[in-house]
């Protein structure tokens, strides 16, 4: 096995998270039931958190600390830039006379493949 010291992506993996954790100085604890633990569990790793990071950023994203959306809010996000993309195009094209059946197919395939884009540009305009 490579000891730590000799392996310098360890070291630098190491170094990172040792940083990561001396920039957060205060702790946060509560208790709950085994029912709870398991739903909190559940949730993080479908979201693919370990249950700390999961409640972590769950807190901080409700106290407005943190300037990222959760992983509910981003779908539901996405879902209205798309539909507000579709909005726009759709009474574009109809305004210039150019909507068929064509055009719409063409803006909702866009609007399939290019989704996560288009919601990340209306939130960039946004801060």
């Amino acid at each position: 096995m490579v000891g730590v010291k000799s392996c310098p992506i360890q070291r630098l993996i190491l170094g990172k998270q040792l940083r990561k954790i001396m920039n957060k100085s205060r702790t946060v604890a509560f208790r709950v039931t085994e029912q709870q633990y398991e739903k909190i569990e559940k949730a993080a790793r479908a979201s693919g958190k370990i249950p700390s990071d999961w409640c972590r950023d769950l807190s901080l994203g409700k106290v407005g600390a943190d300037d990222t959306l959760s992983e509910n809010e981003k779908m539901i996000f996405e879902e209205l830039a798309k539909a507000r993309y579709l909005l726009s195009i759709g009474f574009g094209l109809l305004a210039s006379g150019e909507l068929n059946d064509e055009s719409w197919s063409n803006t909702k395939q866009i609007v399939e493949d290019k989704g996560k884009d288009i919601a990340a540009a209306l939130l960039k305009r946004r801060k």
